[in-house]
């Protein structure tokens, strides 16, 4: 130990390995503290090379071998080149805040997870897919912030082995209608959550319409059910074609769940029967309130 007129120096093999002075003490080599070690004052403390806490072999500037806990503040990561990227955690009393922004912490960037390939767990530790969302009923919600009151939210739910797409008003609530309803046995449901037996199921709509169509030239056409009626209804100067396309099929009308009149691929009507054998072929009585005018073929020739 000696004094060099400005410090006091420590020193092995004739090298100063620690000295005291006016400004604070300088340590030459490694410094290692089998208690606590303070570090304090109003000016910077720097270290140069590798910093261990909990580890005697640091390979990287600060190398942790175990729990780091901070409080009152952030963590910034950047690259510490002017106008790159920065990542921040910023804890809040409601929540953790995770974005990317520029170095001067005004801009946001883009935040890429795996952008080499891997899959995102939410809720998960085993995600099976690029996106991989876990939980019970899980939500996915889409906010379109210019939106009016109770007009912003959409969201994707899967419910009961169902998928729900519906809104949902500006308190998020979850007992929304469903818009559309997907089962897991591929039913769909527009205006119900429960399809049934149907693979489409169409519920409810302005007046009970329940499927319809407006073509450029102003005609429409309609399915509407209400408690009145059922309806099949077009609309404008255009015709309206109930149509079977198959080489062997048929057009049938059942009131009350059966057949009551039959119309066949050769064109042959039947009422009353599904087998007729002529243009009209009537099984039953007939009740005509006006006149009946036959028209008979000319005989065969004998």
């Amino acid at each position: 130990m000696y004094w060099d007129g400005s410090s006091i120096n420590f020193a092995t093999a004739g090298s100063r390995r620690f000295d005291i002075n006016a400004g604070g003490a300088d340590v030459t080599g490694a410094l290692t503290a089998s208690g606590a070690l303070t570090v304090s004052g109003a000016s910077n403390s720097s270290f140069v090379g590798n910093v261990g806490i909990g580890t005697t072999n640091p390979g990287y500037k600060l190398d942790v071998n175990g729990t780091i806990h901070g409080y009152n503040g952030r963590l910034l990561i950047e690259q510490g080149n002017t106008g790159w990227g920065m990542f921040r955690v910023i804890p809040t009393q409601t929540n953790v805040q995770v974005d990317a922004m520029d170095s001067t912490q005004v801009t946001p960037l883009n935040l890429v997870f795996n952008p080499n390939g891997g899959n995102v767990g939410i809720g998960t530790t085993t995600p099976n897919s690029i996106l991989n969302i876990a939980g019970a009923t899980p939500k996915l919600t889409l906010t379109d912030t210019s939106a009016g009151a109770n007009l912003k939210h959409w969201f994707v739910q899967s419910n009961a082995g169902a998928l729900r797409f519906a809104t949902t008003s500006d308190a998020l609530a979850d007992n929304s209608l469903a818009a559309m309803t997907i089962t897991s046995s591929g039913g769909v449901g527009i205006g119900t959550a429960s399809p049934g037996v149907f693979r489409l199921n169409v519920t409810g709509g302005d007046n009970n319409n329940l499927i319809g169509s407006v073509n450029p030239s102003g005609s429409s056409m309609r399915i509407q059910a209400n408690a009145a009626a059922n309806y099949v209804q077009g609309a404008g100067n255009v015709p309206l074609f109930i149509a079977n396309s198959g080489a062997n099929g048929f057009i049938a009308f059942y009131p009350n769940d059966v057949e009551r009149v039959r119309i066949t691929t050769g064109g042959n009507v039947g009422i009353g029967t599904t087998s007729p054998s002529q243009a009209l072929s009537v099984q039953g009585n007939g009740l005509f309130s006006g006149n009946v005018y036959p028209v008979r073929s000319p005989s065969p020739a004998r």
